[in-house]
Formats: structure tokens, sequence, C-alpha cells
């Protein structure tokens, strides 16, 4: 606590509530490509932001995948991974956004050992206003995949 005086001041705290934005205020997913395989109606770019655990997207790396968040471009703060992987492994994930495609800019390079189904937390330094937010994934063991992935946004 600081001292004004004789009186006694409160610190100044600014207290952040995120919120994650629901699949159905996304307007649009759109990918690099997809996996072509049998089941492919279980590897559609959609499926990340869906609650069904058996549906994915995958796709040869390097790929990306790409959200357009709409015209009101929420301020984000956070985005969570959930990734789908036949091992573990070394893979490095760029995370671009911007308020158009053509001016995205890399806010963000996680890299390491990666696991199956362990989720990774991508906090931004700053919370941004977005249109758009793209997951680059420049290496990984065998495929790109993404059983989950949330995107929060700072109220």
């Amino acid at each position: 606590m600081r001292r004004r005086g004789n009186q006694a001041e409160s610190p100044i705290c600014h207290f952040v509530h995120r919120k994650e934005i629901a699949p159905e205020c996304i307007w649009s997913v759109a990918a690099s490509t997809d996996y072509s395989w049998p089941a492919c109606w279980m590897v559609s770019p959609p499926n990340v932001l869906s609650l069904d655990d058996s549906a994915e997207w995958n796709a040869k790396a390097p790929a990306w995948i790409r959200f357009d968040l709409g015209p009101s471009a929420p301020c984000i703060s956070r985005i969570e991974l959930l990734p789908s992987m036949s091992a573990p492994g070394v893979a490095e994930h760029r995370i671009r956004i911007g308020m158009d495609v053509a001016s995205m800019e890399t806010v963000l390079i996680i890299g390491g050992n990666c696991s199956h189904r362990k989720w990774l937390e991508c906090t931004l330094h700053q919370s941004r206003r977005t249109r758009f937010v793209e997951i680059h994934t420049l290496a990984a063991p065998k495929w790109t995949g993404w059983v989950r992935i949330r995107i929060w946004m700072e109220c």
C-alpha cells in the first residue's frame, strides 16, 4: 500500500476478465489444406471449434488454419491449442493476427515438445484487437492436427 499524507492509498489494480469466443461467433474457418483419408468428414477445419473430440482438422506440415472473427474485431489475449499427434515430438507453431489477411503479423512463436491431446496455452504479450487469427505450423513430427482451438477475448 502506498501512503498519501496520513492516508493509506490502495494500489491500482487492473483485473482482466477473459471469455472464450463462442464457436457460433466466429465468421469462418479456412485452412491451407486438409489431409484426405476415407473418413474425410472428420478432418474439416471448422471441427476445431466443436466440442466433439472425435472430429478434428489435420494436414501435412507446413500448414495453417485461419479464423475470421468478424468485423467487430474483438480484443484477443489468449489462444489454447489441443494437438492431435500420432507420436510426441518437436513442433513449431507461429501465431499471426491482423485486421486483414494481407497485413497479418507474427505475435507469438511456440516451439518445443508436443504431445497428443496435451493443451498448449499461448498468452499474447499484450492483448490486441484483431479480425483474423492464424496458426501456422512450420514443423511437426508427422502432420499438423488440432482437436480443439479456443480463442479468448478480453472483456
